[in-house]
């Protein structure tokens, strides 16, 4: 049950930042401010990644 547990708390959170970053990487578009966008926009590209890879490993797909 903990796995299980930690599994959502994992997916979760990835999310969770994806959807900050990318709410980041527009605010600073919509403020002019092109180097947070160029700091926030690969962040949120790395971590969608990392989200891929999470729930790959999840559904046994990765070995």
């Amino acid at each position: 049950m903990k796995e299980t547990i930690g599994s959502y708390a994992d997916i979760i959170g990835t999310v969770a930042m994806i959807v900050m970053l990318c709410s980041f990487t527009v605010e600073a578009v919509a403020k002019d401010k092109a180097m947070m966008a160029a700091i926030f926009s690969p962040m949120a590209v790395i971590c969608m990644i990392l989200f891929a890879f999470l729930l790959a490993d999840r559904l046994g797909l990765v070995d």
